[in-house]
C-alpha cells in the first residue's frame, strides 16, 4: 500500500545494477544493492517513531507566487519528480507522525 501511495523515484535501474554485480561475481555479497534502489533502503531508523507531527507553515510570501508555485508544483508531478500532497490528517494515519 505504501509503496503505491510512495513510490521510489530514481534514475537508477535496479535491474542493471543487479546485472552488473552478478557479472563481476558479487552479487550475493551485495543483493542489498538492487533490493535497496527498487525498494528504499534501510537506514537503521525502521524502528524509530516520533512522539508528534510538525507541519510548519508557509513561508510568508507564497501566497503573492501561488498561480506560480502551483504551475511548478504540477510541472514536477508531471515528471515524476515530485509526489502529489497529502492531507496532513490522512497522511498521519497511514504512516503515524511525521
Amino acid at each position: 500500500m505504501l509503496e503505491e501511495l510512495f513510490p521510489i523515484v530514481t534514475l537508477f535501474k535496479h535491474w542493471v545494477w543487479r546485472k552488473m554485480l552478478e557479472d563481476a561475481g558479487i552479487l550475493e555479497e551485495y543483493t542489498d544493492i538492487p533490493a535497496g534502489i527498487k525498494h528504499g533502503f534501510l537506514i537503521g531508523l525502521e524502528k524509530f517513531t516520533l512522539s508528534k507531527t510538525f507541519t510548519p507553515q508557509n513561508h510568508s510570501t507564497a501566497p503573492e507566487h501561488l498561480a506560480f508555485l502551483h504551475k511548478k508544483y504540477n510541472e514536477e508531478i508531471k515528471l515524476g519528480r515530485l509526489l502529489k500532497g497529502y492531507d496532513p490528517k490522512e497522511l498521519q494515519k497511514l504512516i503515524g507522525n511525521y
